[in-house]
């Protein structure tokens, strides 16, 4: 074989080795932080039973970091955690991951593999917004909210319920009632009675984007989330406006079915819909291709001249 054939053959084999390593690297890894105390049996199940075979599963997919709570650190996790979650139940094990905190040796095990798979679907998730984290260097960690003034935060909220729903009765009479009370005009409620038909193909178009592990409603969307359910949506919904509420409000999602609801309902945005920011869009990595469409050609121009 001439040698600037070899030498070509040997770069294009670089190349698509580099393209490989770039692609596994983008695939998505979910993190999440496990608080633990050395004394507490059930923490030991958890991270000696429960841990292990999804780490195994999903590799360098799963970063679970182990706190342990009885030091200075840790404590300070675990108080953090307790504070910008409010979980209904606290302990340890507390395991968080995205928005969710799961509690004890039951509640981890059921449903920490189905978040595990939401997250994967997706691009990941981050590490929680939990300061110092030991071994996470500050660079990976989320960027801490910034305060604005109340009177600048604007949560706003779709809220997807049915007429017959009881559950979507007592969640307004119980906790949407107070959560307008609390924050009056800073929260902007979209109701969405998804019996009617463009009610209905708004509601298949967040599931369709979001993902909930749960369909139904009530089911509320903010922000990032959408939470589903008559357990889910009255428990995280105070935290998650109580966090938007110091980090500059929550927007409407950005989405053509929701401009089409509104050009079928108009009444059912009593204000004008707010200025957007553009999410950042996954481009194709076309200068990529373009490297591996030459590599694969060059081996294939090899094969060609020593089959000749």
């Amino acid at each position: 074989m001439p040698r600037y054939l070899s030498k070509f053959s040997l770069l294009a084999i670089l190349l698509l080795t580099v393209l490989t390593g770039r692609v596994k690297a983008q695939s998505p890894v979910v993190h999440a932080v496990l608080l633990y105390s050395p004394s507490c049996g059930h923490c030991h199940k958890v991270m000696e039973e429960v841990l292990p075979p999804l780490r195994e599963r999903y590799g360098a997919q799963l970063e679970i970091l182990e706190v342990n709570v009885q030091e200075p650190e840790g404590s300070t996790v675990y108080q953090a955690a307790l504070e910008t979650y409010k979980p209904a139940v606290r302990g340890v094990p507390m395991l968080v991951i995205g928005e969710d905190v799961l509690v004890g040796s039951v509640q981890i095990p059921e449903r920490l593999p189905e978040l595990i798979e939401y997250y994967l679907q997706g691009d990941g998730v981050a590490w929680p917004s939990l300061p110092k984290l030991p071994g996470v260097p500050e660079s990976a960690l989320p960027p801490t909210p910034t305060p604005v003034p109340a009177s600048d935060a604007i949560m706003h909220l779709l809220y997807f319920q049915s007429p017959s729903c009881s559950g979507c009765r007592q969640f307004e009479n119980e906790v949407l009632a107070q959560l307008r009370s609390t924050y009056d005009d800073r929260l902007q409620v979209t109701t969405v009675n998804t019996t009617d038909a463009a009610g209905r193909k708004l509601y298949e178009a967040m599931v369709a984007s979001y993902k909930p592990a749960l369909e139904g409603v009530p089911a509320i969307v903010i922000g990032e989330t959408m939470l589903v359910g008559n357990r889910d949506v009255p428990e995280k919904l105070p935290a998650l406006i109580e966090r938007a509420a110091v980090s500059g409000g929550a927007l409407l999602p950005e989405a053509p079915a929701l401009t089409e609801y509104f050009a079928a309902t108009p009444t059912s945005s009593p204000t004008p819909l707010p200025a957007q920011s553009k999410a950042p869009s996954t481009k194709t990595p076309w200068p990529m291709l373009g490297i591996a469409a030459l590599a694969l050609a060059a081996i294939a121009l090899v094969i060609f001249r020593i089959r000749r």
